[in-house]
């Protein structure tokens, strides 16, 4: 069955409420009652991620988080302060993500821009999935007396190559149309992938990962769509063959954190068997791993990146 994930009545009423004035006003807010305060300003949720971070590397700053419903209001916001005589003094962080690295941001020193797709992609990558099952599912890298933790990072490590494989082909169309939505005026077919499901595109185990979407017509999945023709596909399809970086750092992270979840449920359900094909031993598994909560539950086995290390740093010296 075809699904048409475009954006909704609805959706539009959410963008149109979503205007910075309302993070400005909280903003003005914020710095009225503290004026040495720090001011993250982030794209979305992602303040589930960096709020650990933000107190590990700054302790003693005080400082609150505002979500800005998306990247252009970071953006717009950080242009409007910067401007703004009386604030523009003002202790202000800003965070968003790199995407497919098609946007120009003027004054990037300001801001924090994932050297990744996204900030989920520092939750789907080997280094953070070894960090989840040592804490988690009772593996060790050193223990003498099983393999289970060579095996569990193994299979990940496959079906990870898999599932970026498989992905790619709906990733470079993915750019492909956003660069067209960003040419034209006519919003009516501009994507909406908050509502696609990773069933409709990949299937799922520790066995393997195999596609369910058509990988030559990606198209099929958006009827209400932009055409891309060929040669649109293909300069896409360059950002990911010529770059240094690795299909898992470039491919799309909301996508593949729910990937990693739908695995690691996959996991917890073998580890608890008391018969497993896969382990020698059974552990109770508690993580809960449900979508809505899965940002911040795993948040604390995310890797992070040197460069934010160093852009949180450089506060010390500004508080």
């Amino acid at each position: 069955m075809l699904r048409n994930y475009k954006l909704s009545r609805l959706d539009t009423l959410r963008e149109a409420r979503s205007s910075i004035s309302v993070q400005f006003m909280d903003f003005i807010k914020a710095v009225s009652r503290h004026r040495d305060i720090l001011v993250c300003f982030f794209e979305g949720d992602d303040e589930k991620y960096f709020s650990i971070r933000i107190n590990s590397i700054l302790p003693e700053i005080k400082w609150t988080g505002i979500n800005c419903k998306g990247k252009k209001n970071v953006t717009s916001l950080r242009d409007k302060i910067s401007s703004h005589s009386q604030y523009k003094s003002s202790l202000v962080a800003f965070f968003i993500d790199n995407d497919f690295g098609d946007d120009v941001i003027d004054n990037e020193e300001d801001f924090y821009i994932t050297p990744t797709y996204a900030v989920e992609n520092f939750y789907s990558n080997v280094e953070a999935f070894k960090n989840i099952i040592t804490a988690e599912f009772g593996m060790s890298e050193f223990c003498s007396e099983t393999n289970d933790f060579e095996t569990a990072v193994s299979i990940f490590k496959d079906r990870l190559n898999e599932y970026c494989n498989i992905m790619l082909a709906f990733n470079i169309w993915i750019k492909s149309h956003r660069i067209i939505e960003k040419s034209t005026d006519d919003k009516s077919k501009q994507l909406n992938l908050n509502n696609l499901k990773i069933e409709d595109l990949v299937s799922i185990s520790l066995t393997e990962v195999t596609a369910v979407y058509d990988c030559g017509n990606v198209s099929s999945l958006f009827p209400n769509s932009f055409s891309v023709t060929p040669e649109q596909y293909a300069d896409s399809e360059l950002y990911f063959s010529q770059s240094e970086k690795s299909l898992e750092e470039l491919l799309r992270g909301k996508q593949q954190l729910e990937f990693l979840r739908v695995f690691l449920v996959q996991l917890r359900e073998e580890r608890s068997k008391k018969v497993s094909t896969v382990f020698t031993r059974k552990t109770l598994v508690k993580l809960q791993l449900s979508k809505a909560n899965v940002h911040s539950e795993l948040s604390q086995y995310a890797i992070t990146p040197s460069c934010l290390i160093e852009y949180l740093s450089k506060f010390k010296c500004a508080a």
